[in-house]
């Protein structure tokens, strides 16, 4: 995955959400008018910010962009992701924790939305797996399913491995797109709700901008340590508006020990 820009800096990555930030500056300087973003000639956020990172996503696993005329696919995903977000509690699942919960009440944890939106999901990259299995070639990557499927098609003599499956891509695509979908966006949409309610906070951001980056091009990675105050603001809405107030929880699969104590199966 470091070939996509994973734990390393990736110039084409960088380059691909640049220009999806320069398009979005198009439309909120009034170019581009769309319609699924916009309510009253109000951007709506955080739906507005969706396109850009999902895209990044979409050509980094797939190898396609989703173009303007795709909202209607990036919709129904982003729709999807915050089904599934939406459908967890403040613990990150309390079914987590007591799965025998599922029995009982499922309608009151969010089991049948989490199911229905997880499906969903899942047949949108099935169709984009099987046309990849239909078009690989051995002698061109395209994307990061191209890469798992010629490690998953070089371990199919061995009838153990269970890590490189097209189930396993699956889940792998999933726990990449519901951060996308839901975390970066929802962090993005308080970001700025609080820079609207602190305009003297907005203000500095700004200045630190303007002052590093200037007005006539985008800030890049190598601008990021001569903007600590805009560092601080974004860290400071994560503190006061996390994702998961409580954290995921979490449970020992096996007995084990840390840092010399034991720690038996099923700790909490």
């Amino acid at each position: 995955m470091r070939d996509y820009g994973f734990g390393c800096r990736s110039e084409k990555q960088e380059n691909m959400v640049e220009r999806q930030v320069q398009d979005i500056l198009d439309v909120l300087r009034g170019r581009r008018l769309d319609a699924d973003v916009f309510k009253n000639g109000c951007a709506l956020v955080p739906n507005f910010f969706c396109h850009i990172f999902l895209n990044a996503f979409w050509k980094m696993f797939c190898g396609d962009t989703l173009s303007h005329e795709d909202h209607a696919f990036t919709k129904h995903l982003v729709q999807l992701g915050f089904g599934f977000q939406r459908s967890t509690d403040a613990t990150g699942l309390a079914l987590g924790i007591t799965p025998w919960l599922r029995y009982i009440a499922p309608g009151k944890f969010g089991i049948r939305q989490m199911r229905l939106s997880n499906g969903k999901m899942i047949e949108s990259f099935q169709k984009s797996i099987d046309e990849h299995l239909e078009t690989y070639s051995e002698d061109h990557m395209r994307d990061f399913i191209d890469i798992f499927i010629r490690e998953m098609k070089s371990r199919e003599s061995d009838s153990e491995d269970i890590q490189f499956t097209v189930e396993q891509l699956i889940v792998v695509g999933l726990d990449l797109l519901l951060p996308i979908l839901t975390t970066i966006n929802a962090t993005l949409g308080y970001l700025v709700h609080y820079l609207v309610r602190y305009p003297h906070v907005q203000r500095k951001v700004q200045q630190e901008l303007d002052n590093v980056v200037g007005r006539d091009r985008l800030p890049t990675l190598d601008n990021r340590p001569r903007l600590p105050y805009i560092e601080a603001a974004i860290r400071e809405v994560m503190r006061i508006r996390p994702i998961i107030p409580l954290g995921v929880a979490h449970r020992a699969m096996e007995d084990g020990y840390l840092s010399g104590y034991f720690v038996p199966k099923d700790s909490m």
